[in-house]
């Protein structure tokens, strides 16, 4: 309940707070102050209406003037935002808002459709909504059985979304991302849209059952950094980040005979992940660590992420494609003997196209 008061008072100082266009300001601001100033003139007498028309009346009180020279300004302002206003209403008709946002949402885990996240957009964002549903599910109850038929629609909707911004400006085309895939499939779709400028990041309340934005202030609370200088020699890395939930190192055995490097948030939580800063830096992180294991001879790195869905996504967009050493995004099946046993190479570095890779247990390696 707490929570849920404390989304909506940011929620309500937003709103209050938000930008405006200036004549709509200059609108309600002179109105309101010419109401004041003619509610106090017909009680000082200082003002009247008669006949339903503004008249303005001269007095011996002292503070007459004072008020007919208030009135007649904010008649003016008022008078000419109106005007402004009524001509951009007119202009927006004639050429059509140009700006229009594509609402991307991928549906993964879930057999219902659930809340829509193009229904869920504030009115801060432009009102000609394009939707695109990455729909990533195999009607199995969650699971995934074929991840390889699910790779071709990720990369189709890189293409269809360079189709939907065409005919326009890119600076008149929005972005915003959410979804609730699995962590291979999330990290692939970041990786496909890292070049698509700007995107607004939301993410699945839990707790609210609604969309959100990343619109909570930065805690300073950062992954923690490992000391790679006993690192030993080796062309694979297994990079544990944990931010969710812990990673046992029991089940990593299970898939994996690699030399482990983790990294985990400080105040470790489901519910840690709501500021947009405090998501880029703990991606920069990610970043400064899969660059040292590439300055260390590192030609592959086996990823391990326990991350809600949205940093899943924005790891993915920072990732590297050039410069950085090949990586494997794995899958976490809590019911199996072989707790990862499928990833996604992504296609960085060497690898031209994503695949699946299925894991060997160690002990037939």
């Amino acid at each position: 309940m707490k929570g849920i008061l404390e989304h909506l008072i940011k929620k309500f100082i937003s709103w209050r707070f938000r930008k405006r266009p200036l004549f709509l300001t200059t609108f309600s601001v002179s109105g309101t102050i010419l109401i004041a100033v003619l509610g106090l003139g017909s009680l000082t007498g200082a003002l009247s209406y008669q006949d339903l028309t503004f008249k303005l009346t001269q007095s011996d009180s002292i503070e007459s003037p004072i008020l007919n020279a208030t009135a007649v300004i904010c008649l003016i302002v008022f008078s000419l935002s109106f005007i402004a206003l009524s001509l951009q209403f007119l202009l927006d008709r004639i050429s059509g808002n140009k700006e229009k946002i594509i609402v991307i949402e991928g549906r993964g885990l879930r057999d219902d459709d659930g809340v829509s996240l193009a229904d869920s957009l504030d009115d801060e964002f432009p009102k000609i909504q394009l939707p695109y549903v990455l729909d990533l599910r195999q009607r199995l109850d969650g699971k995934l059985v074929r991840p390889e038929d699910l790779i071709p629609k990720i990369s189709a909707a890189k293409v269809s979304i360079n189709q939907m911004r065409s005919g326009g400006a890119r600076s008149d085309t929005h972005i915003a991302y959410g979804g609730l895939t699995a962590v291979p499939l999330t990290f692939l779709t970041g990786v496909e849209l890292d070049d698509e400028g700007k995107i607004t990041v939301f993410d699945w309340d839990r707790t609210a059952e609604k969309w959100r934005s990343l619109d909570d202030l930065d805690d300073g609370r950062r992954l923690s950094e490992p000391n790679l200088e006993d690192f030993p020699a080796s062309d694979n890395a297994l990079l544990a980040v944990s931010v969710s939930y812990p990673i046992d190192t029991v089940d990593l055995e299970t898939s994996f005979d690699l030399p482990i490097i983790r990294m985990d948030l400080d105040g470790r939580s489901s519910s840690s992940h709501w500021s947009a800063e405090k998501q880029s830096v703990i991606a920069s992180q990610f970043f400064e660590v899969s660059k040292q294991l590439s300055s260390r001879g590192v030609k592959h790195i086996h990823l391990i992420l326990a991350a809600p869905n949205s940093i899943v996504f924005n790891f993915g967009r920072r990732y590297d494609k050039r410069n950085l050493p090949e990586l494997t995004v794995y899958q976490y099946e809590r019911s199996q003997n072989l707790k990862y046993p499928w990833g996604i190479r992504m296609p960085v570095c060497s690898t031209s196209s994503a695949r699946v890779e299925k894991t060997i247990p160690p002990e037939f390696e």
